[in-house]
């Protein structure tokens, strides 16, 4: 297939299936809260976009899914950490 643009495209799922792995090799099941996870996943991509080029754009987008995975697999804490914000009770 030619290119002559020379543009090409990323699938972002095998990144975040291999920034979910990495995780989940590194931290205990359960231990890992919603938001602090996907920060550190969005700080490893963007190391991926230093290293390596990546797109900047697909930041969010990978790490959500790479969060997707992990609760797929049961090792994220889904619990709520506290009582939901409301502004009646």
């Amino acid at each position: 297939m030619l290119n002559p643009l020379r543009r090409y495209y990323l699938d972002p799922q095998p990144v975040a299936r291999a920034l979910a792995a990495d995780l989940l090799h590194d931290y205990e099941p359960g231990t890992l809260a919603h938001s602090e996870t996907v920060q550190l996943l969005r700080t490893r991509y963007m190391r991926l976009v230093a290293e390596y080029g990546l797109p900047a754009r697909a930041c969010n987008d990978v790490a959500d899914r790479a969060w997707a995975l992990m609760a797929q697999a049961g090792a994220v804490d889904t619990t709520p950490a506290g009582k939901e914000f409301a502004f009646f009770e």
